[in-house]
């Protein structure tokens, strides 16, 4: 689900900027509109945003008078003003029609909480759960690179399929730059790419035909050899890919970018479990709470994210107990900063295989062991 965001201001590096700070990692499908209020009222008929963003560049007195008939003529419509006047404009817009006003320059993160409380106060649409059925999605998800996605996902796969009773599909979606291979030292036959080219329906025969063998009850479906042909595979492609899969395996988990795109907002739709990854800096936890501020407001349940704290280490500047009350949120579990991994990743074996007592092994294991306990209870419930 997107949300349209048109953003109108006289400055155009108004616009530039909200797509700058928002394109990588706000769920908005941004529109450029006009400045002048005869075309943008036009604009708003023919797009039909449901928030629109009137920037700092607006003359004061016209700003008040667009805000009041844009109003009158789109109720539906949500208004949020960016303005650099003082508490008496920001009354009068408020007393005219505009749900919010909020001041320049913007944060991201307090757009992302202006729109959550529009969106809430004027009743918008909140993402319903889907039914699901068959096999159990774990997406391993970040909107920040190298902080051990893949690492964890690889990881966290082999380590269920350890378990006797359970078959396991390891999913790359990182179509461009994607790892998995490289960490399992697979040189695949196929790949998800094949789906696309072969021109055939995309279902369950078809899919397991394309799978790589890790192991006798773990295989892995690869993202494309060649990064130009990631932009082919399409959400039409990767839905029904999800509902094979589902098919053919207990558990599917699912190595990601590190940005919000259609393939993955498909599959976050679809997720059981979503394992948010951060590490220990600041740029990584200013992403990850961005990341549940924008899951929050697409209304994806708390209870199904998992935060993991990766490559933990004292004396850095920063807590667990910090990041957890910055994020608000109880991260799940914690990954020491351990070589192991990295000599692990080196020689393309998972560390729980390759070292299963080390310290980042048996954390792997236990985050393993923690996305299994409902699947176990219901099989020795049958």
């Amino acid at each position: 689900m997107t949300i349209k965001l048109m953003v109108s201001d006289p400055d155009r590096l108004f616009y530039k900027e909200v797509e700058s700070e928002f394109s990588s990692i706000l769920i908005l499908d941004l529109i450029n509109g006009p400045a002048n209020p005869e075309l943008l009222s036009k604009y708003i008929k023919k797009e039909d945003p449901e928030l629109l963003l009137l920037g700092p560049g607006w003359d004061e007195n016209d700003l008040k008078k667009s805000v009041r008939e844009l109003n009158a003529n789109n109720p539906e419509l949500t208004i949020i003003a960016a303005v650099t006047g003082g508490d008496e404009l920001s009354k009068k817009l408020i007393e005219t029609g505009a749900k919010e006003v909020i001041k320049v320059p913007i944060e991201s993160a307090k757009l992302l909480q202006t729109i959550q409380k529009c969106l809430k106060t004027d009743g918008k649409p909140v993402k319903q759960e889907k039914k699901r059925e068959g096999g159990k999605i774990i997406t391993v998800f970040s909107t920040k690179g190298g902080v051990g996605k893949t690492v964890v996902a690889i990881n966290v796969a082999v380590g269920i399929s350890k378990k006797e009773s359970f078959e396991v599909v390891i999913l790359d979606l990182d179509l461009q730059f994607g790892d998995v291979g490289v960490m399992l030292k697979q040189s695949p036959k196929y790949t998800i790419y094949d789906l696309v080219s072969s021109g055939e329906d995309v279902d369950k025969t078809r899919v397991k035909s394309i799978l790589t063998d890790y192991s006798s009850n773990l295989k892995t479906l690869l993202a494309p050899l060649q990064p130009e042909l990631a932009d082919l595979v399409l959400p039409k492609t990767v839905t029904p890919t999800l509902t094979a899969l589902r098919q053919l395996a207990d558990y599917i988990v699912i190595d990601t970018p590190p940005l919000f795109n259609d393939n993955i907002l498909s599959v976050l739709d679809q997720s059981d479990h979503v394992i948010l990854v951060s590490t220990m800096d600041l740029p990584s936890v200013k992403n990850i709470k961005l990341c549940l501020q924008t899951m929050k407001l697409l209304g994806y349940p708390q209870d199904k994210v998992k935060l993991i704290l990766n490559r933990v280490e004292k004396g850095i500047g920063l807590s667990v107990e910090e990041i957890e009350d910055s994020l608000k949120m109880k991260i799940s579990q914690t990954i020491p900063n351990d070589k192991t991994v990295l000599l692990s990743v080196n020689k393309g074996v998972p560390v729980i295989e390759e070292a299963p007592k080390s310290p980042s092994g048996m954390s792997l294991s236990k985050l393993s062991d923690i996305l299994l306990k409902k699947k176990e209870k219901e099989l020795l419930s049958a």
